[in-house]
Order: C-alpha cells, then structure tokens, then sequence
C-alpha cells in the first residue's frame, strides 16, 4: 500500500500515481512526466524505465511536505486488503473504466483457499461498500 511515513511519525496514503509523482517533486526527482496523445505517463529516471508501482522501485520515492521528511514504509497493511482491491484496481476503477468495470462485477466465480475466505470476502464487501455508498450521506 503506498503509505509514507516522516519522522517524527506523520503518515500519508497517496491515492494516485499523480500523488506519487508530486511528493517525488518535492524530493527525489526521479520521476519524469510525459503527455502524449492525451495520456500521462512516468517515467523513472534512476531505472531508465517506465515507473514501476512495486517494490523496489517506489521504495526509491521521497519528498518532503510541511518541511517533514516522507519515506514509504515497507510494510503491507493487510495482504487481503490488497487482494480484495484487485477487482477495482486491474481496471484502475473509480478512476476509469467504469462501464468496464460494471460489466465485469460482481465475480462469477472467486477460488480462494478455505482459510482466507472469510477475511478477503469481508474485505471485498468492505471496499465495494465503501466505493459504491452515495458520496453525501445526511
């Protein structure tokens, strides 16, 4: 998950790679931003590649906000929280791809081992619930 922590203990979520990319600005500057054809993309310039989301690559990723220090934590949150993310994020859904995605879900099918099941249903009706509920609740 990409959670970076200061210091003195401050935590952030970036939600995007545009989130990323701005707090490398602020720091390591190794991300490059390029528009073609109307599509943005990064590339790192310290691997000479397209920017990579995992590890080791983000790992790289620093910056500074609030004059503190920010460095992404090594650590997972929860592997059933990411793994439950997996059918909004292979189709990088709320932020595109949402007739996609629509047609797609739910599941017709999920095999999983018997020990996980109860924790990564919940947390994949959990992240449904969170993303799909009306934005403004009175």
């Amino acid at each position: 998950m990409p959670v970076w922590k200061a210091e003195d203990g401050d935590m952030m979520v970036l939600g995007s790679i545009a989130d990323i990319y701005a707090l490398d600005q602020l720091g390591s500057k190794q991300l490059e931003k390029k528009e073609i054809d109307g599509k943005v993309t990064y590339r790192d310039t310290k691997h000479q590649r397209e920017f990579d989301l995992h590890r080791p690559y983000v790992d790289d990723i620093r910056g500074v906000k609030d004059g503190k220090k920010y460095t992404r934590i090594p650590e997972v949150l929860d592997p059933r929280l990411e793994s439950g993310s997996m059918p909004y994020a292979q189709v990088h859904y709320p932020f595109e791809n949402q007739e996609k995605f629509l047609a797609s879900f739910p599941a017709d099918y999920v095999a999983e081992y018997l020990g996980q099941v109860r924790a990564w249903f919940f947390f994949m009706h959990a992240i449904s619930t969170m993303l799909t509920m009306p934005a403004k609740l009175e």
